[in-house]
């Protein structure tokens, strides 16, 4: 079974060299590391049949996207429309010249939906400096229509090599609660600490907005910016995507979503995907559980106006890296200028979603066609590439 780094080096040539110097938007339509019509797992032939007599595929998109200890591709697929979803945290293998994902970590007890110290329902993945990795459960899955079971909401730290659960660190009531929507994570390993945004999506269309502030050392954590226009979703600003409504007459409603620190940690960026802005707001600050509410807020900026984006990250430069929604592509943006440049895009770009930077200097970018997957229009037939993840060179180290 041979897993898919060494696909990495086999991008289109002309493709990588424009997007590895930044020569702004392509002129050909990009080339994917890895490319699925219908997501597919690597099981019995049993459960590839249940899977597929129950159409579950229709149902499952990934999202966040990370790499393992050895370099290999990491995905997750949150259970938002299908409980049945066979593991939300996964690795992709190539098997027979098929991708597949298999669950990671592999024991299915680690991924049971009944069970709420198991990974239920992964969205943002994280691998930090320190070569920890970080999984964000947002601790509800489809079907369930009653409070958030208790200990669900929960930051997940596993072994990067074995995926084995190595710690939980759970949200209390209050800082997290039945109308979260556990988004994304950056983590600064030198200091101990991680930062959650919460878009706040199942309280819609009153969002209950806000980042959450994880002390790793001790697990503690809090909230801060709590329904802040700088974290709420922008009602007078509906969501399009790639020149698409997304919902119209039922406007999608999503708050704060990517989150990212500056590289000296001394600054954290996030951005909004019903509204038009990232923001910025020291960490000292945020760090500060005796900052008054409104000196924090008062320090909030914002710095680029790029519409509605999903995923963010920044370069070894302090540059955005910011995947566009609205846009259509993913973009760099010079926080100090504005200058931007679409690093990626084409017909295919449609809901660029996380972004994740390797130890290399690469990004890492997922395409999932979301807004297609969730309004039932989405195509699953061959050849239609509904979800796909992207490798660029050199574009994380500032190249």
């Amino acid at each position: 079974m041979n897993t898919l780094p060494k696909l990495g080096r086999r991008l289109a040539a002309g493709v990588l060299a424009q997007i590895a110097l930044g020569l702004g938007s392509l002129s050909a339509e990009p080339v994917a590391v890895v490319r699925w019509d219908r997501l597919a797992w690597d099981g019995s032939a049993a459960e590839r049949a249940a899977f597929d007599a129950a159409e579950t595929w229709r149902r499952a998109a990934i999202a966040g996207v990370e790499t393992d200890a050895d370099g290999n591709l990491l995905v997750t697929v949150p259970r938002w429309l299908d409980a049945r979803v066979p593991a939300t945290l996964n690795r992709v293998v190539m098997v027979n010249g098929q991708p597949l994902l298999q669950p990671f970590p592999p024991q299915p007890e680690a991924h049971d939906p009944a069970r709420t110290d198991a990974l239920r329902s992964i969205l943002g993945v994280r691998r930090d400096t320190a070569g920890r990795l970080w999984a964000l459960d947002l601790g509800w899955v489809a079907g369930e229509t009653g409070p958030t079971p208790d200990g669900a909401q929960k930051l997940v730290e596993l072994d990067p090599r074995s995926g084995r659960i190595m710690r939980r660190i759970v949200f209390a009531r209050g800082v997290a609660g039945d109308g979260s929507f556990l988004n994304d994570i950056a983590v600064d390993a030198r200091r101990e600490v991680a930062f959650v945004s919460d878009s706040g999506v199942r309280g819609a269309p009153d969002n209950p907005t806000g980042i959450i502030v994880v002390d790793l050392a001790t697990g503690a954590s809090r909230r801060v910016l709590d329904r802040h226009p700088s974290t709420a979703n922008d009602r007078t600003r509906p969501l399009v995507a790639s020149g698409e409504a997304v919902f119209p007459g039922n406007p999608l409603q999503v708050g704060i979503n990517g989150i990212a620190l500056s590289p000296d940690g001394e600054t954290l960026y996030w951005g909004l995907t019903t509204g038009d802005g990232v923001f910025a707001a020291p960490t000292a600050l945020i760090r500060d559980a005796g900052v008054p509410a409104e000196r924090l807020a008062a320090a909030v900026r914002r710095v680029a106006t790029p519409g509605g984006i999903d995923g963010l990250a920044v370069d070894d430069r302090g540059r955005l890296l910011i995947a566009g929604l609205t846009a259509g592509a993913v973009l760099r943006v010079d926080p100090a200028s504005g200058a931007t440049e679409r690093l990626l895009d084409g017909a295919s770009i449609v809901w660029p979603d996380s972004l994740a930077r390797t130890a290399s200097g690469e990004l890492l970018v997922t395409v999932n066609h979301l807004n297609r997957v969730f309004g039932g229009t989405a195509s699953f037939a061959p050849g239609s590439g509904t979800f796909a993840i992207y490798r660029l060179p050199g574009i994380a180290a500032g190249r």
